[in-house]
């Protein structure tokens, strides 16, 4: 592992940060049942399988469950996450990519924070939801940046002008509106397939619509559920690219007033509301409105388009 890290060209003091991290997380329960016959060996996050260190960081299905909310994924090596060096090797790869170094950085404190997540469930039998792991992750990288003052950039290349202006206009418009990138949510519902198609349109401060997605995902118990689940896949989106001013286009009125705090939440959506809150804490800022949608919008066509497909789809409008 060691070796795998020095090839990186990061500073001495990342590398001893990184490498330490994942050092303590080796001694997991099948480790030291194997080596000193104690303990259960079982996974106590799933109860099904052996804890080993590619199990609990990375295969059992609570560390699924925060990478899948994550806002960087790592879907190209997924076959070989049964062996934590060779996955992290091919990992290691991304510094030849945009902003690589930074997603290694990221993807070491996801990690140490699966670890801590595990021992407070251990130890202190405190459970911690998968968007809690990803903040405190997220926030504690943000720590270390500035600690070693480094400037860093998580936004991609195309939005890169735009946002920093942004930044500044935001900083002077009198009601702190945000005017950064603008996310529309569309959902449709499919009860025959059991399915919510998912459309979500990023347009930047022009209006000119940039990226989108079209999910597809089982239902919920009812409509106002499905919109929450799209409010929440609309940051991860916007983490995922990196945008530092985002304001998010509520489709309900009534989920914009839980989400602002000016409607007592329903018990069904408490934790949704909560997953929203805490992902709004990742961005430079984040505001809600309530959705303005044009005609025969996009987000709407992609909502429809979505129910018939198998996998997500992202599209870039190709005329930028």
């Amino acid at each position: 592992m060691w070796r795998v890290l020095w090839k990186l060209k990061i500073s001495h003091k990342v590398k001893i940060f990184i490498w330490k991290g994942l050092k303590e997380a080796i001694p997991v329960k099948e480790l030291i049942w194997r080596r000193m016959s104690k303990g259960d060996p079982i996974c106590s996050g799933c109860g099904e399988e052996l804890e080993t260190l590619e199990h609990l960081l990375l295969k059992c299905k609570k560390a699924k469950e925060v990478w899948k909310v994550a806002p960087i994924q790592w879907d190209g090596i997924q076959e070989l996450t049964g062996n934590f060096n060779r996955w992290w090797a091919a990992l290691s790869e991304a510094t030849q990519r945009d902003q690589g170094i930074d997603h290694i950085y990221l993807t070491a404190y996801i990690l140490w924070h699966i670890w801590k997540s595990r021992n407070d469930k251990e130890f202190n039998n405190k459970t911690h939801e998968p968007v809690q792991v990803i903040t405190k992750a997220w926030n504690a990288w943000m720590e270390f940046n500035e600690g070693t003052k480094k400037t860093r950039s998580c936004s991609i290349e195309s939005t890169t002008a735009s946002l920093h202006r942004n930044e500044q206009e935001a900083s002077q418009t009198p009601d702190n509106r945000i005017v950064g990138m603008q996310l529309r949510i569309a959902t449709k519902w499919n009860k025959a397939s059991k399915s919510i198609g998912y459309g979500i349109v990023a347009a930047d401060c022009r209006g000119q619509d940039v990226m989108g997605w079209k999910m597809r995902e089982r239902e919920s118990s009812n409509q106002v559920q499905h919109e929450a689940e799209g409010v929440k896949w609309a940051l991860i989106k916007a983490a995922e690219q990196g945008w530092r001013l985002v304001c998010i286009g509520v489709p309900n009125m009534d989920l914009l007033q839980q989400i602002q705090g000016t409607k007592t939440v329903g018990l069904w959506l408490a934790t949704l509301i909560e997953d929203i809150r805490e992902l709004s804490k990742m961005f430079y800022k984040c505001s809600f409105c309530i959705g303005k949608y044009r005609r025969n919008d996009l987000s709407c066509l992609f909502s429809a388009q979505a129910l018939s497909n198998y996998f997500d789809e992202e599209w870039v409008n190709p005329n930028l």
